[in-house]
């Protein structure tokens, strides 16, 4: 289990048999492995400014649970995930059993950073591309049509990009028509169709739409020359909804028919703290003992790691301390391990 370094990480070990070991760890387990015939997560990564990474259709969707939000363009804002499920949707607050189109091809030009993803709804006879490229501070994010888009899908398909509730809610939006704060409740309007059905509207909309504009850590800035950008709550919608900005797919074009620029502010310096990973359940005394630490590649090698053993009246005593030797790196961070079997006596650590 991997969690922020903090000083609650107290490593106890054990007299029972041995409870838990982490060697071994670092090698990925077949649930992070690419599936057959998609492309390596890491070459899915076109975008890379320190505290700000755009991911482009690395993992693929669910097909049990098609709203898992783990797919499509995703924003990687200082260490938080804050934005995924960025693609085509049929709907402006998609819920967690509503359609997602299934992957044709995935292209990766590595000379220009672009990454360009073929999808398509089957029951719908609907092919598209999504292709996204490095643009200024952030990306541009084009929708592209072989064909007219189907009439039964006027008013329906739409490019969604979904953000995280937890790191906006109470933060303030603002669009080139007004500005507002994201509601901590559910909220948002709503109105009939013409079937009784519930229909909702966006909280906000424009050419330009900036979410989070006071704090620079969250900052997102989206704008579309020509689409219309809707910003609605699915949270009104669905218990597993997110904030979506959305724009409608047009009508009766081929080629590029929606265009958006996606641009996120970054803290000068910032690197993600340290995580590091141990057992949680304790270490046998005479057991290999190994934490790992998961660090920002932007971040110079740590320094030394220590272990201090701790007192029933809240006091440390410093049992080692020994500079992490590096493993290598995975994916997005570098890895540095900090063996500690050498200490044996029982006792609460950290």
């Amino acid at each position: 289990m991997h969690r922020p370094s903090q000083p609650q990480h107290r490593p106890t070990f054990t007299r029972p048999l041995a409870l838990a070991a982490l060697a071994a760890a670092l090698q990925p387990p077949a649930s992070l492995r690419a599936p057959p015939g998609w492309p390596d997560p890491q070459r899915g990564r076109l975008l890379q400014h320190p505290g700000f990474e755009v991911l482009a259709f690395s993992n693929t969707y669910d097909g049990n649970f098609s709203d898992s939000k783990i797919a499509g363009v995703e924003l990687i804002h200082h260490g938080v995930r804050t934005a995924s499920n960025g693609d085509v949707r049929l709907s402006p607050t998609p819920e967690q059993w509503d359609i997602v189109a299934t992957p044709v091809d995935r292209k990766v030009d590595a000379a220009s950073g672009t990454v360009t993803t073929r999808m398509r709804f089957d029951t719908e006879n609907f092919e598209y591309a999504v292709k996204v490229s490095p643009a200024r501070a952030g990306v541009a994010i084009q929708v592209l049509l072989d064909k007219p888009l189907p009439v039964g899908l006027a008013g329906k398909a739409g490019f969604n990009l979904e953000f995280l509730p937890s790191a906006y809610f109470g933060k303030s939006w603002m669009s080139d028509a007004g500005t507002g704060a994201l509601p901590l409740y559910p909220s948002g309007p709503s109105r009939r169709d013409n079937a009784g059905a519930t229909v909702r509207l966006p909280l906000a909309s424009g050419h330009a739409l900036t979410l989070a504009p006071e704090d620079p850590t969250r900052r997102v800035a989206i704008r579309s020359a020509k689409a219309t950008l809707g910003l609605y709550d699915g949270r009104n919608n669905a218990q597993n909804g997110w904030y979506v900005v959305r724009s409608l797919l047009p009508g009766g074009k081929t080629g590029t028919v929606l265009e958006w620029t996606v641009e996120g502010s970054t803290v000068p310096g910032w690197t993600r703290p340290t995580v590091i990973g141990h057992s949680q359940v304790g270490y046998h005394p005479a057991q290999r003992k190994v934490a790992i630490l998961e660090r920002d590649r932007n971040a110079p090698a740590p320094g030394q790691a220590r272990l201090l053993r701790v007192a029933a009246d809240g006091s440390t005593t410093e049992v080692q301390a020994t500079v992490p030797q590096r493993w290598g790196q995975y994916l997005r961070y570098d890895y540095y391990t900090f063996d500690f079997s050498a200490v044996r006596k029982p006792g609460l650590y950290l």
